[in-house]
This record gives C-alpha cells, structure tokens and sequence, in this order.
C-alpha cells in the first residue's frame, strides 16, 4: 500500500503491540511479516519522500524502514532495523538523515552497517556518514501543570548552540499528530486560543534543519 499526505500535513498510524508511525510526505507499506507461533508482525516500509517518525517495540515485532530505490539482490541502498525504540527519518535530495530518539537502530549501507544509540543522528549520502551527538533536549520545561481558560506561556531553558526550537502541542499524549507545530527563536511560546480540555506539548532544540532530542512531554489544562 502507498501512504502519502497532503502539503504539510501528518498521517498517523498504528499498530498492533503499541507500535506506530507519523508522516508527513509519501512511503510504500509492505504486508507486515509473520514470525514465530504467536505471529508477530514485523512492521515493513519504504519511505519515498518527506519525514517519518516511527516507534517499534519489542512486542510489536519491530520495524524495517527502507529509503530510496527499492531493495535488488537482498542488498539495500538504506536499511534501518529498529527492534523497539523511537527514530526519526527525512529524506531529501542530499540523501537520508536519521535520528535515534530512545533504544537503537542497525543502519545498513550504502557503506558500512552500524549502530546507532539513541541521542545521535546519522546522515546518510553519498559519502560516508558519521555518527553525530544530537542537540541535548530541552529541560525545565514550565508550567509543569497548569489550568486556565487560557493556555498559559510556556517556557524553557535555553539550548546551547541551538538556532531556535520547534514546539508541539496537540489533544493526544502522543503528539502525533500536532494542532500546533512550528519553529521559534525564543525558549518561550505563547500558545494560540485552544478548545477546552487537556493539551500537551513538547520542544525539541535546532540547529539549523536539524532536530535535537526531544523534551519531556507535559500538559496543561484549558478550563470552559
């Protein structure tokens, strides 16, 4: 099956074992195989353009997450294997950049395999990549817990050597799929009117088009 979004715009989806994918840009997704008695199904993929955040758990059967021209002779230009763990994708047109979040990714060619630990981004061209330390996520995140008619500032410690920050905020724990997404400069956010209910958010350092580790998340209240 062939997923693929709207401009700007993120397709969720989940899985069984509590294991899920965001989208924003266009993949191919394989029927997930079968292994062992129990039949775990192993999540497969090729993205072909845009960004992908993906979580795989043990559980779940975990995940392959292929980028660019399709496996020939079992060899694959770019191969990701993430057994349980988080990582971010996006491919553009100087090649793969990969970003470990929690757990570990085995990366696979065009050169030489490695691993990759969560905290470190890989990119992955036409020459060989090297493993980089990402952004520190951002801490001290407040108001921890808050509750208004309004959504209240939030604010953070500022990121050395970042370039600005991108804020998440949404009605889901997840944060899959954002009612807010966008970049600022400041280590503070004053989040637009929102419906009642519950929201959380989260921030991730930058510098320059590459993302950081990710924040803890937190949530605030909007009272009727």
């Amino acid at each position: 099956d062939r997923l693929q979004t709207e401009a700007g715009a993120w397709l969720a989806v989940r899985f069984p074992g509590d294991q899920w994918l965001a989208l924003r840009g266009k993949l191919e997704l394989s029927d997930a195989s079968e292994e062992g008695e129990k039949a775990i199904r192993r999540v497969e993929l090729r993205l072909l353009e845009g960004e992908l955040r993906a979580k795989a758990t043990a559980r779940g059967g975990g995940m392959v997450v292929e980028a660019g021209a399709p496996c020939t002779r079992g060899r694959c230009a770019r191969r990701c294997e993430l057994d349980a763990g988080e990582a971010r994708f996006r491919l553009g047109a100087d090649g793969l950049r990969i970003a470990a979040l929690a757990g570990y990714l085995q990366v696979r060619g065009p050169h030489a395999s490695r691993m990759l630990a969560a905290g470190s981004a890989l990119h992955l061209g036409e020459r060989p990549g090297f493993s980089e330390p990402l952004l520190p996520a951002p801490r001290e995140l407040r108001p921890v817990r808050a509750s208004g008619p309004r959504p209240p500032l939030l604010r953070w410690d500022p990121v050395a050597g970042a370039s600005g920050y991108r804020v998440r905020i949404g009605s889901e724990a997840n944060l899959w799929l954002p009612e807010e997404d966008l970049v600022v400069r400041e280590a503070s956010y004053q989040p637009r009117a929102a419906s009642p209910g519950r929201h959380f958010w989260q921030v991730v350092a930058l510098s320059g088009e590459a993302e950081g580790a990710p924040s803890k998340i937190y949530a605030y209240l909007v009272e009727p």
